[in-house]
């Protein structure tokens, strides 16, 4: 998953003003609007937290079908009902033969 890390250190974790002077030093945020002071580390590491979250919950609720599973462990299925393709390496989806009984299956 790719969460874009931009303003991520100029934002603020609770009320999510960005201001580039919220940013007092190398270690220390201060929020300009809500006052809020924090390590400025780990403010930056709740934002990419939060982003990760919004990014996982909206690829996990597509109602688009997708062509692979959801990294949420669950054995789901593309809407034809069969399983999707396997694992994507250096961004293209990597089909893996399995043997079954009758024929090789692609996951």
């Amino acid at each position: 998953m790719y969460v874009d890390p931009a303003y991520t250190s100029q934002e603020c974790a609770e009320c999510h003003h960005i201001e580039k002077k919220n940013r007092v030093d190398q270690a220390l945020f201060i929020c300009r609007k809500c006052g809020v002071v924090a390590h400025a580390d780990r403010n930056a590491s709740h934002n990419i937290a939060a982003r990760g979250e919004a990014v996982w919950i909206a690829g996990c609720e597509s109602r688009v079908p997708a062509p692979s599973r959801c990294l949420d462990g669950g054995g789901h299925t593309t809407a034809s009902g069969d399983l999707p393709p396997g694992p994507v390496v250096n961004g293209r989806v990597k089909s893996v033969p399995v043997k079954s009984n009758e024929t090789n299956v692609m996951l």
